[in-house]
């Protein structure tokens, strides 16, 4: 699913004009962007949560060369699903189990 999707689907259920939604949807990835910037953790209820995370500087291999390198270091983020949305993911490849069987 990309963003144009995202916008789609959520204006049908809301009944809200595209336009509307899209500047929701932008705002709050430029509040999760500004607030891990500000290194702090960022935290949806029945989702999950956001982290920035510092990964280190360490040796790697150039896939393409096989010459030795180093990962130089920088930070990404990290997302830990909540225990609902991990509960409804879990459930939904059980019924999806019992439904082959």
């Amino acid at each position: 699913m990309n963003k144009h999707s995202l916008v789609e689907i959520i204006s049908d259920r809301l009944d809200m004009p595209h336009e509307q939604v899209c500047s929701v949807i932008n705002t709050l990835a430029d509040v999760i962007a500004d607030s891990l910037l500000e290194e702090e953790r960022v935290v949806i209820q029945n989702f999950g949560s956001f982290r920035l995370w510092h990964q280190t500087s360490r040796p790697v291999r150039n896939p393409k060369t096989g010459e030795p390198m180093i990962f130089q270091p920088r930070n990404s983020v990290k997302f830990v699903p909540g225990k609902h949305l991990v509960d409804l993911l879990n459930r939904q490849a059980d019924d999806m189990e019992s439904d082959k069987a």
